[in-house]
């Protein structure tokens, strides 16, 4: 062993590890991640529009939903023969039960400038839970990846059902259901 050979070498050797554990341990603590904006307010009731009413959800964990549009995508929504402008959100509230009382959590989307995600309508994505505390952010990861994120699974489904006459514009909400 090198300390047997080199009391010299072993005794500074010794002296780095102490003071590198002494450093380490008088650092600051890591910072946490910078947490992430929602893209919604919190007060969301007072100026977005329910557009759907509470209803079980298919996805999002077989939950129950309601459906809320910010100002800027309420007549690209009702009318669903344009497609939605920059600055439009689409969320949706989650809860456990079915009079929609037990709020569970949230998704959104919001239509960000062209380029965005051009081969997705260059909406972004959030998911949230009950306290708003955002926990998934972005688009769908270029190319593919394999496994899909939980982002790329939210595109996908909204992909099959985003497109007339089942969908509208990257919403699953179906032309003909208002």
């Amino acid at each position: 062993m090198a300390s047997d050979q080199n009391p010299a070498r072993a005794t500074l050797l010794f002296g780095c590890a102490v003071v590198l554990s002494i450093g380490t341990a008088c650092s600051p603590a890591p910072t946490p991640p910078a947490s992430i904006e929602p893209l919604w307010p919190a007060d969301y009731a007072a100026s977005y529009t329910q557009v759907r009413p509470c209803r079980r959800s298919i996805d999002h964990d077989l939950g129950y939903v309601t459906i809320h549009a910010n100002p800027s995508s309420n007549e690209a929504y009702a009318k669903r023969d344009a497609p939605f402008p920059v600055g439009s959100t689409i969320l949706k509230v989650e809860y456990d039960d079915e009079e929609c009382t037990t709020l569970r959590g949230f998704t959104v989307m919001l239509r960000e400038p062209a380029g965005y995600d051009p081969g997705f309508g260059d909406w972004h994505w959030q998911k949230a839970d009950a306290a708003r505390t955002v926990f998934l952010d972005g688009k769908r990861s270029m190319p593919p990846a394999n496994p899909p994120t939980a982002i790329d699974r939210c595109a996908r489904c909204h992909d099959d059902c985003g497109k007339a006459p089942d969908g509208f514009d990257g919403t699953c909400s179906a032309v003909n259901a208002m």
